[in-house]
Formats: structure tokens, C-alpha cells, sequence
């Protein structure tokens, strides 16, 4: 059965679709969905995308129906292949935010042999920031967001590099996210987004520690200007999806009424209880040479 609370929210033929693009504080968000459904109602997608869609393509019909939660990193449009009603929501984040974030997280892959995804990300190793970028967009990848939102980047052909996206793709994932998604989050915007996952879907004990934090990476204001114009030349797609996303946001709070803005004040607050919380109980439990604190990159 699912969690108690969560009924309230969501009929028993839904499930609840969560289209995770890489660097968006997703990783975060799994650990806060996993709380709200029993695991074996949850089926997860891992890094390797087309190998999970393959074994999800696979399932009996038995494991299909349990399912009431399919999260990670896959395209839109994987509800066709489900026989209940989807609940989409995904949390983008600023372009440029992005693929900074990317890229220093893979220079951490790269200096780890033993990381479980070495062998996965080396294609991407021994470039610098710019020849990264370019890199990416060679292969069409730096407009993630919009390849995955619009389903330009079908689920049956997720090898990369991707062909390039048609001329509508960004209007295609602005009109998916209008009216497929029931939740647009904001990395940005993280605690707000919560809430509102809170409010929309029922979602029970949202506290949460960072996870996967990309560590030791510059700020946009750091690096040159060169850089930064690069990065959004290659990520038009993705800037004017972002911004759309904005006004979805703002709308979606909108709709929460004047009290939302108090509510989040109040989760901050004792987010910030939970995380000393959680802090003490690490120290008391690991041996100093295991426990670290991360912090928002």
C-alpha cells in the first residue's frame, strides 16, 4: 500500500512520473521521495538511461501495476508505457548553473578510478570548461532540459550523441510542462519547491541534507566572461525554457494563496533544526574520517 498520507492526493490508478535531469539537486529529491511510498511501489532509473528503459520495457505485467513512482533520469513520455495516470513533475535549473555544476562534478569522477561511474563519464575527461561545452554541443547535449522535457530524445533512442532537436523543441517542452506537469521545480528555489511538492502531491516529512554536491567548483562570477557567453550561446534551448519555467513557478505559488510564503519560512526553519539534528546523530554514529559536511554549491 502506499503511505497514508499520500492517498489524499493521488486516485489509485495514478503514478507519480519524476523526470530527473542531471544536476538539478535530484539526487536530494530521490532520498525525499522514497520516503513517501513503500520501495517496492517505486521503480528507479540510474545513470545508464537506455539500459533501465530497456529493463523497465521488460517487466511483467505483474510489476507494472505495483508500480506508483517512476523517478530518474529519463525522458518524457514513459507514462505510454504504464497503465495508470500520470503525475508528472521535474525541477530545472539556470542553464549556466548547470553546466558548471556538470562539469566540476565530473572532474571529481575523473580524479576517483574507483567511483562507480569512471568508466561511464570518461568519454567527457581531460577537457577544460570551454572545450567541455563545446564538446557537448558538438553532441547535442547541452540542452538537456529542453531534450527531456520535450521528448525529443525518445525513449527507444537514448544513445548519444543525440540528433539535433527539431525548431519547435522548445515549444514542445513549454506546452508539456503547461499542461503534462503538475509540478515545475526550480533548483534555485529548492524549499519552495518542496512545499509545493508538499501541497500538490501530499508529500509527508520533506526535510532534507544535501546530497551529491558538487564541491570545490568556482561561481559564475569567477569565471571569465568568455566562458559564461559560451555556455549560453550553446544553451539557448535550455535558457528560454528556463525562463518559462520561472513564470510557471511563480504562477504555481500563486495558487498556493498568501499563507504559502509563511509556510515555507516555518519549513526553513526547522529544516535547519533537522540538519543540526542530523549533523549530531553522524557524529555519534561514524568516526571523524567518515563524517563531512557539504554544503550548496
Amino acid at each position: 500500500m502506499i503511505h497514508r498520507g499520500y492517498t489524499r492526493f493521488m486516485a489509485e490508478k495514478d503514478v507519480l512520473i519524476f523526470v530527473h535531469i542531471h544536476k538539478t539537486a535530484g539526487t536530494t529529491m530521490h532520498r525525499i521521495i522514497e520516503r513517501q511510498f513503500p520501495s517496492n511501489n517505486i521503480l528507479s532509473f540510474d545513470h545508464d538511461p537506455h539500459k533501465s528503459i530497456n529493463e523497465f520495457k521488460n517487466l511483467s505485467q505483474e510489476r507494472m501495476q505495483r508500480i506508483r513512482c517512476l523517478k530518474g533520469h529519463m525522458p518524457f513520455g514513459l507514462h505510454q508505457l504504464l497503465p495508470r495516470t500520470p503525475k508528472y513533475f521535474t525541477v530545472l535549473r539556470h542553464p549556466v548553473e548547470r553546466a558548471i555544476s556538470q562539469y566540476y562534478d565530473l572532474k571529481t569522477i575523473e580524479k576517483q578510478q574507483q567511483h562507480p561511474l569512471h568508466c561511464f563519464c570518461k568519454i567527457f575527461f581531460g577537457r577544460s570548461l570551454d572545450e567541455h561545452v563545446k564538446f557537448l554541443y558538438e553532441r547535442n547535449q547541452m540542452n538537456m532540459q529542453t531534450g527531456y522535457i520535450s521528448g525529443c530524445i525518445g525513449f527507444d533512442e537514448l544513445n548519444q550523441p543525440y540528433p539535433p532537436f527539431p525548431a519547435n523543441a522548445v515549444d514542445l517542452a513549454k506546452q508539456n510542462l503547461a499542461t503534462k506537469f503538475q509540478v515545475v521545480g526550480l533548483t534555485e528555489r529548492f524549499d519552495e519547491t518542496l512545499m509545493l511538492m508538499k501541497q500538490v502531491f501530499g508529500f509527508r516529512n520533506i526535510f532534507y541534507t544535501r546530497h551529491n554536491v558538487t564541491r570545490m567548483r568556482p561561481q559564475k562570477n569567477e569565471l571569465p566572461n568568455s566562458t559564461i557567453d559560451l555556455i549560453k550561446s550553446a544553451s539557448q534551448f535550455d535558457l528560454d525554457l528556463y525562463m518559462f519555467a520561472k513564470q510557471l513557478f511563480e504562477q504555481q505559488i500563486r495558487k498556493q494563496g498568501p499563507s504559502f510564503k509563511g509556510k515555507v519560512t516555518v519549513f526553513r526553519l526547522l529544516n535547519k533544526l533537522y540538519g543540526r539534528a542530523s549533523m549530531l546523530y553522524h557524529k555519534m554514529i561514524c568516526s571523524p574520517d567518515q563524517f563531512s559536511v557539504t554544503h550548496e554549491p
